[in-house]
């Protein structure tokens, strides 16, 4: 063979390996800002861990990260916004289980399948839910708040953020393990429902523990029960979902991030061990303790199988309990 074909050959051979080597290896990422969507309003539990992982990454990257929040439709606005971007990583979400595991089983045509147009790419924190008692009610212990709604079936009202919203979700499941029946009032945003619940408009409500602890603290609103098998430092007297009998699905308190399908698999892998690293810093772990809430880490497969099974569970749970989006 000539030379002058066998060196035409060899660089061509050495630009394919360049090719293969530059799509396995994301050297360049980030070159640009990156962009987390939130379903949330600014504010919320999900929007500070979100701005406080893109501030810890954006100094691990030396590039901005970007908040970009996108509440409404019960978490689809921000979802299909990231299901239908470029799967380069600068466009990412930061979400929580109710547009991925419950709105499939609540709307007729969601506009998204969180098994093909979504990469996992890192757990980012875990929170339980607080089972909430208004002042107004004099209710001050679980038992109390059982005894008081068999005694008066369909009296008692509990506010959530809305149909199919976790808070809506969780206590289904507490009503249907207590066997009483309550009314429930769906509001515009979780916001709203703890106002409607410190001011006694409402009876009872469940939210995230993170986004309740002030109100606890300051006596708007009384804590009857957490989520999980152990009771929570933060309210040492206050017992478990497990202590009390109240079984069903996994509660629905974690964060996970996330980008559109089709993504390199070493650029997950590699925006997941970033994650990973910053998790593991004094500052980030700071601003979760003072969120009141847990890092949860782990592989991409970590953030997947929880909402899989989520997804699983809580579409059972749905299905069983009637439950319909207006």
């Amino acid at each position: 063979m000539p030379f002058r074909r066998r060196q035409l050959l060899a660089l061509g051979a050495l630009g394919a390996f360049a090719m293969q080597a530059q799509a396995a290896e994301p050297a360049a990422f980030p070159s640009k800002p990156v962009t987390f969507v939130v379903q949330q309003s600014p504010g919320s539990t999900g929007d500070l861990v979100a701005r406080a992982l893109g501030d810890a990454l954006s100094r691990r990257w030396g590039v901005g990260v970007v908040v970009e929040n996108k509440p409404g439709a019960n978490g689809m606005l921000a979802t299909s916004q990231v299901a239908r971007a470029k799967p380069d990583g600068y466009t990412l979400l930061v979400s929580g289980s109710t547009p991925l595991a419950f709105n499939p089983h609540l709307y007729p045509n969601v506009p998204y399948d969180l098994r093909k147009d979504f990469s996992y790419i890192a757990p980012i924190q875990d929170a339980p839910f607080v089972l909430l008692a208004s002042p107004r009610s004099k209710l001050t212990s679980y038992g109390q708040f059982v005894a008081a709604a068999q005694a008066r079936p369909g009296e008692l009202t509990y506010g959530s953020g809305g149909v199919g919203n976790s808070t809506h979700l969780v206590m289904e499941m507490v009503v249907e393990a207590s066997k009483t029946t309550l009314r429930h009032i769906p509001f515009n945003g979780v916001g709203p429902a703890m106002l409607s619940t410190m001011t006694g408009d409402t009876d009872l409500m469940v939210s995230v523990l993170p986004s309740a602890l002030g109100q606890i603290a300051g006596g708007k609103v009384v804590a009857l029960a957490v989520s999980g098998k152990a009771r929570v430092a933060q309210l040492p007297n206050v017992p478990s979902f497990e202590e009390l009998g109240i079984q069903g699905p996994p509660t629905p308190g974690s964060l996970v991030l996330i980008g559109p399908a089709r993504m390199p698999q070493p650029l997950v892998e590699r925006i997941n061990a970033d994650v990973r690293v910053v998790q593991q810093e004094e500052a980030l772990q700071a601003k979760f303790r003072e969120f009141q809430t847990q890092i949860f880490s782990g592989p991409p497969s970590a953030g997947a199988g929880r909402f899989l099974r989520e997804y699983e569970e809580w579409g059972a749970f749905i299905k069983a309990r009637g439950i319909q989006a207006n």
